[in-house]
């Protein structure tokens, strides 16, 4: 494999149609194919390069999750520097941490992590061979990935990271013991999951992923292979196939916050881009002030009961008690929760068509109008 300085671009027009529409790509970010002569820094004005395996091997999605530009904020990183493994290292933390209902925090991450380059992309490596893991196998080696690569306006990513151009790296000191919580590391420890390909209604349950297909007053569930009950987030990630997982709808209980509603604050909004999806002509700050994801989850945690015997995130508040911390589940749908028909399998093939709602704002909260389904721009 080359430097970064070495790989240019070999997608096609066709790929990057086809990329668009499988990932929901919004048009309003213009993506463009580059040159067979270009590589990944030489980006246009006013674009940034995305990597394709950026969406499918790393479970992203445009708008871009909150929780990746905060790790990227903190170790000062490029967007389109980070290396597609690093991207999907950052991606099965928040994941795992959604799925166990506790909040992500960058605070937590490098105690797994040291920020790392090689060959000018960086990434992150295990700060020792001691050092714990949340993951049941580490990562394959992904060939050509590097080599595809297209622009967006550069806006997705809300602040400007100059191009790591040093041959050395100051690494990331380890985090004190007042700096990260060692109760919630060590059960990610405990309870690794393998790294997954994931479909597009898990990213929306995860928040990394606004293009949910149901109307607001549904929920998406999850359902055993034999007798249709409900599957937890847990189980659903140790499926053999997730994508083979079938799924089914049930309606908001009461009291309880619709999906897109419950998420809103873990995508960066996309700045220049107004309440219809359009361009804004007169943007002054490209810098997006969004709700960091470590305070956005006060819906949350009013959907979770109160107990004397709480785990807490720094500074985010009870998310999740003892019981359902050694449970790994989220409680089953009742009372109200009523479930209904199954609608088709996890990897979307017999959802409902879809199509982008313009009455989405930036903010990527829920439809409140009651008609089929909904999007996210």
């Amino acid at each position: 494999m080359g430097s970064i300085d070495d790989v240019k671009s070999i997608l096609t027009q066709s790929a990057l149609d086809a990329l668009c529409e499988n990932f929901h790509i919004p048009h309003t970010v213009h993506p463009e194919l580059p040159s067979r002569n270009s590589r990944i820094r030489n980006s246009p004005t006013g674009k940034i390069s995305v990597y394709t395996r950026f969406f499918d091997f790393a479970n992203y999605r445009i708008p871009l999750s909150q929780f990746l530009i905060d790790v990227l904020d903190y170790f000062q990183i490029n967007l389109s520097q980070l290396s597609v493994i690093a991207a999907a290292k950052i991606s099965h933390f928040k994941i795992l941490r959604r799925v166990h209902n506790f909040v992500p925090t960058v605070r937590n991450f490098p105690r797994f992590y040291i920020n790392s380059k090689n060959k000018g992309w960086m990434s992150f490596s295990k700060r020792s061979n001691t050092s714990p893991v949340y993951h049941t196998r580490p990562l394959d080696s992904l060939k050509h990935w590097n080599d595809h690569f297209f622009w967006v306006d550069a806006s997705v990513f809300p602040f400007v990271v100059p191009w790591h151009n040093n041959k050395t790296l100051r690494k990331d000191p380890h985090p004190t013991p007042a700096e990260f919580n060692a109760d919630v590391c060590n059960y990610l420890a405990d309870n690794p999951a393998p790294f997954r390909n994931f479909p597009e209604p898990f990213l929306c349950f995860v928040g990394i992923s606004r293009y949910y297909e149901l109307d607001d007053n549904y929920y998406l569930t999850f359902l055993t292979d034999d007798d249709d009950e409900e599957m937890d987030l847990f189980a659903f990630i140790h499926h053999a196939d997730p994508t083979k997982v079938r799924i089914g709808e049930r309606e908001v209980g009461k009291g309880e916050v619709p999906l897109l509603e419950l998420t809103r604050g873990r995508v960066v909004p996309l700045a220049g881009v107004n309440e219809q999806g359009n361009q804004n002509e007169d943007v002054q700050d490209t810098r997006v002030h969004a709700v960091n994801e470590e305070s956005d989850d006060a819906a949350v945690a009013d959907q979770i009961e109160g107990s004397d015997h709480a785990i807490q995130d720094e500074g985010a508040g009870i998310v999740r008690t003892e019981d359902e911390v050694h449970a790994a589940i989220a409680e089953k749908a009742k009372g109200s929760r009523k479930k209904r028909k199954i609608i088709g399998w996890s990897s979307g093939s017999s959802l409902p068509p879809k199509k982008l709602r313009a009455d989405h704002g930036t903010s990527g909260a829920g439809a409140r109008t009651g008609e089929k389904f909904v999007a996210v721009l």
